[in-house]
C-alpha cells in the first residue's frame, strides 16, 4: 500500500519496488526503536528540536546553557527566499561529548550565512538537527523515519561525527540517493569506497597518516622498513590502504628508489607478536618501522627490543596518545589486566628508548594559516571563530570550559556544513538546478552533486584548502608533526607537535625532526637499516660488538649471535669464530658465562 500510494510523489523510489520493500522494513523496525526513546518535539520549520525528557543544556555538565537556536526573518532581493532543508544527526549525549559545541556553532553560522545573502542569495537553508545519542542504531532510525516522513524535503544530510553512527547511516544514504557529509568522525574503515562509495568527511583521518608516513621515508632516504599493524579489526582498512599508497608510490616515481617492505606482521598476541617482530628486526637489521596499532604495541616493541639488546630504532605511527603514554605504562600488560607479561622495562628506561625515536601524525583540526578569510562564510577567519567561540564561553581552539570536551572539532562542523553550502551554491546558482530537483533526488542530480563534491576546493577552518583526492571522500587536509622530544635540556620528555604537513609539503618550528644522535632535519636522519656486522660481531644496541671471550661468534638459520663455549672447550680472546677444545685432563669451567 505504501509503495503503491507513494510511486506518484516519492521520485527518489519511481520503479525500484525492491528497495523500496527493503527500506519499508527498516523503516517499520526504525519505527519501534523510536517508540523506546524519549519523546523528541520536532519542528518541521527546521527551527529547533529538543529532548523533552532531558534538560536540553547544550554542554551536558557545562555551565553554559545553549541559547534556543531561532531563524530570524530572512528578506531576499528579488521577493521571498525559497527554503532548502539539510538533516543533521548528531549526538549532543551520549558517549562522545562534542556535539553540543558543534550545534551551537552550526546555527550560529547559518544565521550568519542566512542574514548577509551572500553565499546563496535568494535562498535561506535551515537545519533539522537531531541528537543521535552516538548511538548508530538511534542515527539510523532516525535518518530513515524523517526520511519516510518527509520524503521529498532535504537535500543534504550532515554529521554523523561519531564513527559508528557515520558507518550505520552511510551504507543506507545511497539507497535514498542522498548526499552524506560526516563532521568528526574519523574511524580508517570509512574510508573504504567500496563499502561507502559516496560518503565524504570533513575530518582528516587516520588513513591520511599513510601519505605522511610514506612522505617521510622518501625525504629521510629510508627505503627499506618494516610494517607491523594492531591487533584489532580497526586496523586492517587502514593497513591495507598503506600498502595500496605505497605501490601506488612507487609506480609513480620511476626515478627514484622503490619503497621495500622488508616484513609485514600483524600483532594479535602482544608479547609474544612483539617477540616475533623484534626477531624479525634483528635479522632484516631494519631500524625504521610503521605502526599502525594503539599505544601498547610500540611500547611492547621498545622494550622487546632493548631486552634482545636491540636499541635504536625509528617509528613512525600514531600521534593522538598520551604525551608521556610510553612512561605510564611502562608494561604493557597493563593495558590487559590478569596478563604475565614476558617481559618489563622501567620508565626511565622506556623514556630512554623514546627519546626522539617516535614520530607521530594526528590529523590536525585548525587551519596552519588562522587569518586566511574562509570561503564560505564572509567576513571571517579561523582566527576570528575563534574568539567568537571565546566570546560565547565554549572555549577556543586551545581551550575547553567547563564540561565541554572535543571544542577542537567545532572547525570539522563548520567546514562539513560549508561543503554542503557550497555544492548547494554550485547547483543552484552555477548549475540552474532548483530546490524540488534536488529534493527529488533524481539518479541524474544525485551523481551531479556527489561529483560537485568531489571537485570542492575552498579556504576552510580546518585546514587552508579543503578538497578530496582522487576516488578518496576523505579531506586531504593539513596533519600535525609530533615527535617523541625535550623542549629544553632537563625538561620532560614529550609527545609534542613539531611541524605540519599539508599537500606534500612538510614545514617545521625548528628546521626538522631531531635525531637520536642530536641531529636535525631529514639530511642528517640515521640509516634505514642497521649496520651489517663483521663475522665474530653482533649488533648491540644500535652498535656492532665483538663476541666476548668466551664466546663464539654462530649463525642460527640466518640470525647471528655470540654463543658461550659448550662443555669440555673455551675461548681466548674477542671475536672468536669457534671454540678450542680443553687440553687433555681438563675441564671447561661449571660457570658457562666464564668459559676462558
Amino acid at each position: 500500500i505504501l509503495y503503491e500510494s507513494s510511486m506518484n510523489h516519492v521520485g527518489w523510489l519511481r520503479g525500484d519496488r525492491l528497495a523500496f520493500r527493503a527500506i519499508v522494513l527498516v523503516s517499520l523496525l526504525s519505527v519501534h526503536r523510536l517508540a523506546a526513546q524519549p519523546s523528541v518535539v520536532r519542528n518541521m520549520s527546521g527551527a529547533h528540536e529538543y529532548n523533552v525528557n532531558s534538560n536540553n543544556g547544550c554542554f551536558g555538565k557545562g555551565s553554559i546553557a545553549c541559547p534556543v537556536p531561532f531563524y530570524p526573518e530572512v528578506t531576499c532581493k528579488h521577493g521571498p527566499c525559497q527554503v532548502v532543508h539539510i538533516l543533521i544527526n548528531n549526538p549532543e549525549s551520549g558517549s562522545w561529548p562534542g556535539g553540543g559545541p558543534m550545534k551551537y556553532m552550526t546555527y550560529a553560522m547559518l544565521k550568519h550565512i542566512n542574514e548577509a545573502q551572500e553565499l546563496l542569495p535568494g535562498y535561506e537553508v535551515r537545519i533539522t538537527y537531531q541528537d543521535d545519542n552516538c548511538n548508530s542504531d538511534t542515527s539510523l532510525s532516525m535518518y530513515i523515519s524523517q526520511l519516510v516522513t518527509n520524503p521529498n524535503l532535504y537535500v543534504a544530510f550532515g554529521g554523523t561525527s561519531c564513527s559508528g553512527t557515520a558507518m550505520s547511516t552511510a551504507v543506507v544514504t545511497p539507497l535514498f540517493r542522498m548526499p552524506h557529509v560526516g563532521w568528526a568522525c574519523s574511524s580508517s574503515q570509512l574510508a573504504d569506497r567500496e563499502r561507502y562509495p559516496h560518503f565524504f568527511r570533513a575530518r582528516v583521518p587516520g588513513t591520511n597518516f599513510n601519505f605522511v608516513w610514506i612522505a617521510i621515508l622518501r625525504q629521510a632516504g629510508w627505503h627499506r622498513f618494516g610494517i607491523v599493524h594492531g591487533e584489532t579489526s580497526v586496523w586492517y582498512f587502514q593497513h591495507d590502504l598503506l600498502l595500496r599508497d605505497i605501490r601506488e608510490t612507487n609506480n609513480g616515481t620511476l626515478d627514484e628508489p622503490s619503497l621495500s617492505v622488508l616484513f609485514d606482521r600483524q600483532i594479535v598476541l602482544l608479547e609474544e607478536d612483539t617477540a616475533a617482530v623484534i626477531s624479525l628486526v634483528a635479522k632484516k637489521r631494519s631500524r625504521v618501522l610503521i605502526v599502525v596499532s594503539y599505544s601498547q604495541v610500540p611500547r611492547a616493541l621498545m622494550c622487546h627490543g632493548l631486552r634482545k639488546d636491540l636499541k635504536g630504532l625509528m617509528l613512525l605511527s600514531m600521534g593522538w596518545h598520551e604525551p608521556e603514554f610510553w612512561g605510564d605504562r611502562a608494561n604493557p600488560a597493563m593495558d590487559r589486566p590478569g596478563v604475565d607479561p614476558l617481559f618489563t622495562c622501567t620508565p626511565e628506561e622506556m623514556t630512554s628508548l623514546f627519546e626522539n625515536s617516535y614520530i607521530g601524525a594526528n590529523g590536525a583540526l585548525w587551519t596552519s594559516n588562522m587569518e586566511a578569510p574562509i570561503d564560505c562564510i564572509s567576513g571571517f577567519t579561523a582566527a576570528s571563530i575563534d574568539r567568537w567561540m571565546l566570546e560565547v564561553g565554549i572555549g577556543g581552539s586551545g581551550h575547553k570550559a567547563d564540561g565541554v570536551g572535543y571544542v577542537n572539532q567545532i572547525s570539522a562542523a563548520m567546514d562539513g556544513m560549508c561543503i554542503m553550502l557550497l555544492t548547494l551554491r554550485e547547483m543552484l546558482l552555477n548549475r540552474g538546478r532548483t530546490p524540488e530537483q534536488l529534493q527529488e533526488r533524481s539518479p541524474e542530480i544525485y551523481n551531479e552533486i556527489i561529483d560537485v563534491i568531489s571537485q570542492l576546493d575552498f579556504a576552510g577552518v580546518s585546514s587552508q584548502r579543503v578538497s578530496f583526492p582522487p576516488g578518496r571522500g576523505d579531506l586531504d587536509g593539513g596533519v600535525s608533526l609530533l615527535e617523541t622530544v625535550r623542549a629544553a635540556h632537563g625538561q620532560p620528555l614529550l609527545l609534542q607537535s613539531v611541524g605540519w604537513y599539508e599537500r606534500g609539503e612538510f614545514s617545521f618550528a625548528a628546521g626538522g625532526f631531531l635525531w637520536p644522535d642530536g641531529s636535525v632535519g631529514f639530511a642528517n636522519a640515521p640509516a634505514d637499516t642497521f649496520a651489517d656486522c663483521p663475522i665474530g660481531s653482533i649488533l648491540h644496541l644500535d652498535a656492532c660488538k665483538l663476541c666476548q671471550a668466551g664466546r663464539a661468534y654462530v649463525v642460527v638459520g640466518e640470525q647471528a649471535k655470540c654463543s658461550a663455549c659448550p662443555d669440555g672447550k673455551f675461548g681466548v680472546g674477542q671475536g672468536q669464530t669457534e671454540c678450542t677444545p680443553c687440553p687433555a685432563g681438563r675441564k671447561s669451567r661449571d660457570d658457562i658465562s666464564n668459559r676462558t
